[in-house]
């Protein structure tokens, strides 16, 4: 037990890894993802410390990576049909639809098209709806690169594995949800549409 590396007075604060996921590489590398809480970009001394902890409990011969990037971000293109009643709510539901989606996806997980659809169908007053174009990216990709999920109301690919382990929808400026799909007039990338 004495050759056993641990911590003799762990302090429950400095426990500020609370995702994590092993990706076996070939060659003997090993890709360990993490993220703090939120999840958020782990950085610095917390990121060196979090290396050196791999490799101390790491067999002898293998080579661990230890990243902790930004999110992944996720532009969407989509008329969203809905119940003219829920004008008042519709827009702010649906955004915490996809925001919730995101979230709920386990770390590390995949971006699934029809998942993402079940959600925002499920928002109160949403009749239907038509995914323009849906595109992913990590985030040292800049927008427009990435891969294409839906392409002009077409399927290309109907998942993603997520890069940073964790995905949040569109920042860049122009791109978001609320902005206009071309320059400064006509619908949304959220288009809602009462039927």
């Amino acid at each position: 037990d004495d050759l056993i590396p641990f911590y003799p007075n762990p302090n429950p604060n400095y426990r500020i890894v609370k995702y994590c996921s092993v990706v076996p590489g070939s060659l003997g590398t090993t890709l360990i993802k993490i993220a703090g809480a939120g999840p958020v970009k782990i950085t610095g001394s917390a990121l060196s410390a979090a290396q050196t902890f791999a490799t101390t409990l790491g067999f002898p011969g293998l080579i661990y990576n230890v990243v902790s990037l930004d999110p992944d971000k996720l532009f969407l293109q989509v008329d969203v049909f809905f119940n003219g009643l829920y004008s008042g709510v519709i827009q702010g539901n649906v955004i915490a639809a996809i925001d919730n989606y995101l979230a709920t996806i386990p770390f590390d997980g995949k971006v699934d098209v029809l998942d993402l659809q079940i959600a925002i169908r499920a928002v109160p007053g949403v009749t239907s709806l038509l995914v323009i174009n849906a595109k992913v990216r990590e985030d040292l990709v800049g927008f427009p690169g990435g891969i294409s999920l839906i392409q002009n109301y077409t399927e290309i690919n109907k998942d993603f594995q997520t890069v940073a382990g964790y995905i949040v929808k569109e920042t860049t400026s122009g791109k978001t949800l609320t902005d206009y799909r071309v320059g400064s007039s006509g619908p949304l990338n959220l288009n809602l549409i009462p039927v």
